[in-house]
């Protein structure tokens, strides 16, 4: 092999990277105070865009995009909060559960005109 064949292959490998990287990654800046003392507003986070489902582990931060309206049956814990949201602003949050595991939360207060029902959101 060459020296110019050599560059062109670096080259080339290069710019592979450097495209694959850019659709990769992100930075994302924090808004809100929810994830204190961790995450403090104005931080910037760098976030990898593909994972696979079985990465996930409890107590990880994740980034999620939400695409849809919310399931029937899931209750939204925010007073006066709109439960056919549609949204594509990011939420940045730590995870709680995995498929599987029980989640056992005490909410004194529902939104009007929800029931206290048993569903699983996971």
């Amino acid at each position: 092999m060459n020296y110019f064949t050599f560059l062109a292959l670096l080259a080339a490998f290069l710019l592979f990277k450097i495209i694959y990287l850019h659709f990769s990654l992100a930075i994302v800046t924090i808004q809100g105070s929810s994830m204190q003392p961790t995450l403090q507003p104005g931080d910037r986070v760098l976030v990898w865009r593909h994972y696979l489902p079985q990465w996930l582990k409890k107590g990880q931060i994740v980034l999620v995009w939400p695409s849809k309206p919310l399931p029937p049956g899931v209750v939204i814990l925010q007073k006066g909060a709109d439960p056919n949201l549609f949204t594509v602003i990011p939420y940045i949050k730590r995870v709680a559960g995995l498929p599987g595991d029980k989640i056992i939360t005490h909410i004194n207060e529902l939104p009007e005109n929800r029931k206290s029902t048993t569903s699983s959101i996971l």
